[in-house]
């Protein structure tokens, strides 16, 4: 529907080319208020609120297949368990990640 008012209102423009860049400048500014509002109200939230969030955005940009998100379900709830029994112990989240990086880098 937007698409098809958005047509005629072109084929009523006698100078598309600039219409349509005014168009597209508008929209574009429009979009940029919007997520600049958005993201400073996103800052706002707590480090938790924010990864969970952050999580979400992510995950409606790249679609993980069922089967694969079950093993990562599957493999949360094993270590979780494992970690309630004493089986494995607790790692320092910052510790562990400056680890990683290092590992990285070698």
């Amino acid at each position: 529907m937007v698409i098809a008012m958005l047509n005629r209102w072109i084929s009523k423009c006698s100078n598309i080319s600039w219409e349509l860049t005014l168009l597209e400048k508008t929209v574009y500014s429009e979009f940029m208020i919007d997520t600049a509002i958005i993201e400073k109200q996103a800052m706002q939230l707590s480090d938790v609120d924010r990864a969970l969030l952050a999580d979400r955005l992510i995950e409606s940009l790249s679609r993980v297949p069922a089967m694969l998100k079950d093993a990562w379900i599957a493999e949360s709830d094993s270590r979780i368990a494992a970690y309630r029994n004493g089986d494995i112990a607790a790692v320092d989240g910052p510790k562990a990640m400056a680890e990683l990086r290092s590992r990285r880098t070698k």
